[in-house]
């Protein structure tokens, strides 16, 4: 909750969402791993869009990222890279291992979601077929239209 909200957690969490994606971006530039034509898949959170009154800091770290990577694909239009980013719903991982599978946070119209699904997203993304799709952002929602908190 937003009361609770500390210094040292917003560092931890922006660090952890934010400031680690433009180090590794920019180690990518840097050492020249990025090749042309190439990718850039960002995994962020549907709370970047929507907002939550529970994970404040952590939905604006994930805005966050998601705009610079909107930044780095504007660089790299000439070379014919594209930067995309997934925001995910909440699906089940590790990190949720105390809730039941019908907690409210996996109540979406198609279920639960699972790891593959975000794995098959940035597959996608990565195949010839979506070589003109940049600068955007593809929701995996599991058919949750809003994120009510």
């Amino acid at each position: 909750p937003i009361p609770m909200l500390t210094p040292a957690y917003s560092r931890e969490i922006f660090q952890t969402n934010f400031v680690s994606k433009t180090h590794l971006v920019s180690a990518l530039i840097k050492n020249k791993k990025i090749s042309s034509p190439g990718r850039l898949i960002n995994v962020s959170s549907i709370s970047a869009h929507y907002g939550s009154k529970h994970v404040a800091i952590y939905s604006s770290s994930n805005a966050a990222s998601e705009s610079f990577m909107r930044s780095v694909g504007k660089a790299f239009l000439k070379k014919k890279i594209t930067v995309n980013s997934v925001a995910v719903n909440a699906i089940w991982t590790p990190v949720f291992e105390g809730l039941s599978a019908d907690n409210p946070v996996f109540n979406t119209p198609l279920g639960q979601g699972e790891v593959a699904d975000v794995a098959n997203a940035v597959f996608f993304l990565c195949q010839k077929g979506s070589n003109f799709i940049t600068g955007e952002t593809l929701f995996l929602t599991g058919g949750q239209m809003e994120y009510d908190d």
